[in-house]
Order: structure tokens, then sequence, then C-alpha cells
């Protein structure tokens, strides 16, 4: 939107079906009919709201086979699962490295041999014309180290388990609490991100009581001109098959990383059991009036 609004580019969306992945076959039909009006294609690899994992090798090939650029944010993948540059068909991808234990600030934009590029901030000669500024080289290294880090433990199997430790917590408070919503469960998901929607109990009021209680989690609502918006991502995907009624549905996002041990995730279920529970008894509906966040300026998560 923002490259719309200070160019004349015009920006496409993508449809997608009910997991977030995008259509394949309406992006062969936008390549077919508009080609040569297509700068370049972007689209995240990994989701940051659900986890789900788009099919960038076969977005790679179409767009490979028109002459059209490819970028993918791989933030969400890289540290997580393997991932192989040539195997997926990218000309550029970007990622950073406090998503994976590396120094919060630095980052990643690989370029296909002969790609073109126009840096934002402009360098001298001695950067390569790239990136003006200095390097950090603190950063540089210690991103280099989280890489090796995160390879060494993806080659000792540990997406594997940690997969197997998300699967078990969303079972755990399904079991505990059967009317939840595992949104976008029935795609591939990247092992470190569950959103849970909790019926009749609204995002914001969960994430309070969560707060309270220690544990950390997001949700991609939010609150301007006393309405509440949903999430994109949420709203994009539609209703989930487990969501029987028009009831709402508030949905929390948990993030994993690879040094959690099962005994954290096991309290973190007691926790949202016990919040939802407490919520669901004295909240009515599990609704935030709207004049109390009107009256106190409060922020909507």
């Amino acid at each position: 939107d923002d490259l719309s609004e200070v160019s004349d580019h015009e920006v496409l969306i993508l449809p997608n079906d009910s997991c977030g992945r995008v259509d394949l076959a309406a992006l062969n039909d936008l390549i077919s009919a508009r080609a040569d009006e297509i700068g370049f294609v972007s689209i995240m690899a990994a989701n940051n709201e659900t986890g789900v994992i788009q099919p960038i090798k076969e977005i790679g090939e179409a767009c490979r086979s028109a002459g059209i650029p490819f970028h993918s944010d791989a933030t969400q993948w890289v540290g997580k699962l393997p991932l192989d540059v040539h195997e997926l068909c990218v000309d550029m991808i970007s990622f950073a490295g406090h998503k994976f234990h590396g120094p919060k600030g630095s980052g990643v934009l690989w370029l296909r041999e002969g790609m073109p590029l126009h840096a934002m901030v402009q360098g001298g000669g001695q950067e390569r014309r790239r990136r003006g500024g200095t390097e950090s080289v603190a950063d540089i290294v210690g991103l280099g180290v989280a890489c090796r880090a995160a390879r060494h433990w993806l080659e000792s199997g540990g997406a594997s388990a940690m997969e197997a430790r998300r699967t078990q917590f969303e079972t755990r408070i399904q079991e505990r609490i059967p009317s939840v919503c595992i949104n976008a469960r029935e795609g591939d998901r990247v092992w470190s991100t569950s959103n849970i929607g909790f019926p009749t109990v609204e995002a914001e009021l969960m994430l309070l009581g969560l707060s309270e209680a220690g544990l950390c989690a997001s949700a991609g609502s939010a609150c301007s001109s006393g309405a509440l918006k949903k999430s994109s991502v949420i709203g994009a995907i539609g209703r989930q098959p487990c969501q029987a009624s028009d009831q709402p549905y508030g949905s929390v996002r948990f993030s994993f990383d690879r040094l959690m041990e099962p005994s954290m995730l096991d309290s973190a279920v007691d926790i949202i059991v016990e919040v939802f529970g407490r919520l669901q008894q004295v909240t009515p509906g599990g609704q935030w009036p709207l004049d109390a966040c009107e009256a106190t300026g409060t922020d909507r998560l």
C-alpha cells in the first residue's frame, strides 16, 4: 500500500485459500495476462501470525519461467526449517537475525548472481554502492554464529522435535478447552507459531490476563477510532471449520523457540486455561466495553 501511495506503481494482492496459502492458479493467470507489466513478485515464505508456509518453490518456478524477479521474506523460516535458495527458485531472499537468536538489528539480503540492486541508502565505492554506513562487525559475526548454530540444530533433527511439542501444546489446550480454534491448522506451518482462537473472549482481554500471569503472547487486532479491527491475516483466511456459529473468536498468537523446554509449555497451557476460564466467568461474552477503551486512551493490542 505504501508503494502505491508514493509512486505510480500498482500493487496487486493475490487471493489465498482457507489456510492463507497463495492461490497458484490466480498467480499463473496474472502472469499469463500481464507478465510484461509485472516488476517483481514478493511473497512471505511463512506467515508471521499463523506460521503457514507458502509454496515458494512453485511460485519461484512460475516467476522464473516468465522472467519475473521473485523476492521472498523468509524471516519466519530461516533458523526454523532448512533453506536452499537454489532449490526454492528465488532471486532475492531476506531475513532477520533476531528471529533465531542472532543480534537484534542484524539481517540478510541474499541476491542471485546478476540481480541488479539499487540501494535505498547510497554508499561509497568501498561499500560496493549497496548500502551507506559503516558495517557493524560485531552484528555480522553474531549473525554468522547464529546461522551456524541453527544449521547444526536443524541437522540434529531439532525441527521435528519442536513440531511435536507445538502439536502437543495445541492438543492439550484443545483437550481442556474443546471450543478453541487452531487457526490454519490444515496448512503446513513452521513449528514456531501457533495461532489460537478463543470463543466469546476478545483477544485484548486474553493478552492482558496472560501478561499479568507472566505469559507473553500477541494478537493482530487493534483499536482505532473506537472500532475493533481484526487481523488482516485472520480475516483473509475467513471462518475456520471449528467455528460453528457467528460468535466472536479472539485470536492469539503464541511463539516458540528452540530453547524452550517441555515444562515451559506445560506451564503455558495451565496459564492459558486458567485465564480463559476466569474471563468467561467475570466478563459477559468476553467483550471489552468500547467506552472504557476510548475513555482511557488504551490501545487495543
